[in-house]
């Protein structure tokens, strides 16, 4: 049986051949308009993210952090220059000293439900002026040509189950305007489709394996049989299309005096 380090690994490797390089230009574009020098990865996985962008800017100071003690390892095995600890934003501060001008969170955000925490232990790790970076799926632009509803009632599912039933940026949004303990400035807010995806397998494989992920890790009550054969009733339709939405927020975030 496949086990849920290796589903996710998987997952990993698939999501970065359809969105990494689309996210590596936006993070690079705020680099070289802010300069930041401390760089902090937050849900590194196997740095493939940092490794990217330490080859673009070999100046500057990059750590990566993940829960995943074997991701971790893969990623220092990979990138020796570079700094990976397994930690989680909750833990980190308690492990460092470390102040950042710049902070990621790819792919990570939807998984982090106390904004209130996170925005006390950002006040602690943030150097002034210190510019955050979230980039995460935008529902609003996951569409299926024909459509796919058994998946799609999925991911209704799991939102339901994750207590998402809202959008995930627009609920961050509306912590931040309500924030009255920190000096908040929005930067970049961009929502939007990363692209019209013509390589089907490939998201197909993305989807496929997502379902696999929701049953085994989050212990969904799930049909693979039933979701596979949609999945690839859509794959194998010669004018289906596919689409992922991406959504991008750039803040400045600095302590109030």
């Amino acid at each position: 049986m496949t086990t849920i380090n290796q589903l996710w690994e998987k997952q990993l490797q698939l999501q970065n051949l359809l969105t990494l390089d689309t996210h590596i230009q936006l993070i690079a574009n705020v680099i070289n308009n802010s300069n930041p020098q401390n760089i902090l990865d937050v849900g590194c996985a196997q740095g493939d993210l940092l490794e990217k962008l330490s080859q673009r800017f070999p100046q500057h100071h990059f750590v990566g952090i993940d829960l995943n003690e074997e991701f971790i390892i893969e990623a220092q095995r990979k990138n020796k220059k570079l700094i990976f600890i397994k930690s989680d934003i909750n833990t980190f501060p308690k492990s460092t000293d470390k102040k950042f001008d710049c902070i990621i969170f790819r792919l990570v955000i939807q998984h982090l439900d106390n904004y209130q925490n996170l925005f006390n232990i950002l006040k602690n790790i943030c150097n002034p002026s210190c510019q955050i970076i979230v980039i995460d799926a935008c529902d609003r632009y996951e569409l299926f040509h024909p459509r796919i509803p058994l998946f799609e009632s999925v991911l209704h599912q799991f939102r339901l189950h994750q207590g998402q039933e809202s959008n995930t940026l627009q609920k961050l949004k509306t912590f931040i305007q309500s924030d009255k303990t920190a000096k908040i400035k929005i930067i970049q807010d961009i929502n939007k489709p990363v692209s019209n995806l013509r390589n089907k397998n490939i998201l197909y494989k993305v989807l496929m394996n997502s379902v696999r992920i929701l049953k085994q890790y989050y212990s969904l009550d799930l049909n693979l049989n039933n979701l596979q054969c949609e999945l690839e009733y859509w794959k194998n339709n010669i004018s289906s299309e596919g689409t992922l939405g991406m959504l991008f927020l750039q803040f400045e975030f600095s302590k109030t005096d």
